[in-house]
């Protein structure tokens, strides 16, 4: 264990549980987002090359809850570049059993959801199953919180 002094306050770095330790789900999700990472950053790669083409004459996309449009395939092969290397970092941690890939994960799952429900109309099928893996994620993480040491506090409301 490891600790250093911040503002006067111990804090204690925690090291992740020994693999032995580790339930079997938690490292099937992880396993799982690495692997979906690993594809990711190639078709990121495809895209940044100049080898990947979209099919489509509308090759734009929204993404961060429809705030930002990205039209060609560079940017966009560089967008999935970068979600694919927090996607690496999650599914080590999420593995491997550290509190903030916990939060890590939670967090662009959340935005993935929001960005594939503003491509349903375009893309149903794929929409609808990318939609529902990352619930399936996020109903994981909630599920296993306790394991990570996320604890919900109850929110007191005073008169």
């Amino acid at each position: 264990m490891v600790s250093f002094m911040l503002n006067h306050n111990e804090v204690k770095l925690v090291a992740p549980l020994p693999s032995k330790n580790m339930p079997l789900d938690a490292k099937i999700v992880g396993w799982f987002i690495f692997y979906t990472a690993f594809i990711s950053l190639l078709i990121g790669v495809l895209l940044v090359s100049g080898i990947g083409r979209f099919t489509s004459s509308e090759s734009s996309r929204n993404i961060l809850f429809g705030t930002i449009t990205i039209s060609s395939e560079l940017s966009h092969g560089i967008y999935i570049i970068c979600i694919s290397f927090l996607h690496f970092v999650c599914g080590y941690g999420v593995a491997k059993g550290y509190k903030f890939s916990w939060w890590l994960m939670l967090i662009p799952s959340l935005s993935v959801i929001c960005d594939w429900i503003m491509m349903l109309p375009d893309h149903q099928t794929g929409a609808l199953i990318c939609i529902c893996i990352n619930l399936g994620i996020i109903a994981w993480l909630i599920y296993r919180r306790k394991f990570y040491g996320i604890r919900a506090k109850p929110i007191i409301i005073s008169d």
